[in-house]
């Protein structure tokens, strides 16, 4: 996938989950190599909303703006915990309150290794 379409539509997504109140904390885009895959790894406010009432949210903003966030689907998207080991180390590597575009690569983060990222938001 092409990092400026996901770029795009992460920071939309985001953007959309900030003016409904339920802005995440942490933003960042993941690549799984075995897969293929990317996932947009996302930290709710706290208190956490229940996965199912934050999950519908995404999938509704999706629905509602597919024309512009073309390149990611719901199920694209992982609620992570803000005591993930390697979200920890996300806090100590970026430090962007509103949105960024922090492209890293064969990134080691307190032993957790992401092949590539790519930091939207770091506001822990």
């Amino acid at each position: 996938m092409d990092p400026t379409v996901l770029v795009r539509a992460g920071q939309l997504l985001v953007k959309k989950l900030d003016e409904t109140g339920a802005a995440p904390r942490v933003a960042l885009w993941v690549h799984n190599v075995e897969t293929n895959t990317w996932k947009l790894w996302l930290v709710p406010r706290n208190p956490p909303p229940s996965p199912s009432d934050f999950y519908r949210k995404v999938s509704e903003i999706i629905r509602a703006n597919r024309t512009e966030m073309t390149g990611v689907e719901a199920a694209d998207v992982e609620l992570k915990s803000e005591k993930h080991v390697a979200i920890e180390g996300v806090r100590m590597l970026v430090r962007a309150e509103g949105l960024a575009n922090a492209h890293f690569v064969n990134t080691t983060i307190n032993g957790f290794y992401f092949p590539e990222m790519i930091v939207l938001r770091s506001a822990l």
